[in-house]
């Protein structure tokens, strides 16, 4: 990917996905909801990856993965403190 962060920027966040993820797996059911969006953003992720590897972005799609990027971190890492 060349638009900004990298290939291991993705990992790392799929990564986080997937540790915060199993963290709440067996947590009561009002977590459950939180555990979903994040398994779905993991496959977000990991789709996201996929499909533009390799490839040559415009600046708008640039921007707008790097603003998807931050928006799944902060989400990511707000879980993580949980």
């Amino acid at each position: 990917m060349n638009f900004g962060f990298s290939v291991g920027d993705f990992i790392a966040a799929i990564g986080l996905a997937n540790k915060i993820r199993k963290e709440f797996v067996d947590a009561p059911i009002q977590f459950k909801a939180i555990t979903d969006d994040i398994r779905s953003l993991s496959i977000i992720l990991q789709d996201a990856d996929v499909a533009f590897q390799n490839r040559e972005l415009t600046s708008d799609l640039q921007r707008d993965l790097a603003d998807i990027d931050t928006g799944c971190r902060t989400v990511l890492t707000s879980s993580n403190k949980c």
